[in-house]
């Protein structure tokens, strides 16, 4: 039996019912893995890489903060973005990165600048992995 999977944006479908055999999303305390018959779950996800295992290939997607829903062999995913590695320029993504890692590094910015750089460093890291399939 194989999971239905669905990512959906504010912007479009991302993905709709594809079939899967296992789901690994980015949590807020870690990644979760989806199985088939999974016990109904409601969890948030944080910016990462979604793993969607369909036949025998790994798929993967740069996600932003939303929600999933799981219910039985359903796996319904709310999210800012998505974005799939053909769906990335990587050297934007570099240039994000670098830009990143300077504002993260900056000295004195207060708690909302540091917060904010945290998690463009993140969102450009997430990116580029997803891009160059180094997950």
């Amino acid at each position: 039996m194989a999971l239905q999977v669905s990512i959906l944006t504010p912007k479009k479908v991302f993905a709709e019912e594809v079939q899967a055999s296992q789901v690994i999303l980015p949590g807020n305390s870690g990644h979760v893995g989806i199985l088939p018959n999974h016990a109904n779950l409601v969890s948030c996800i944080e910016v990462g890489v979604l793993s969607l295992k369909t036949q025998d290939e790994w798929q993967f997607f740069a996600v932003n903060t939303g929600f999933a829903s799981v219910q039985r062999d359903r796996v319904l995913v709310l999210v800012e973005f998505a974005e799939g590695p053909d769906d990335i320029d990587r050297e934007k993504a570099e240039q994000d990165l670098e830009s990143a890692l300077s504002a993260f590094g900056q000295e004195g910015a207060d708690l909302k600048t540091s917060l904010e750089a945290k998690l463009a460093l993140k969102r450009a890291r997430t990116r580029l992995a997803v891009k160059t399939k180094s997950v």
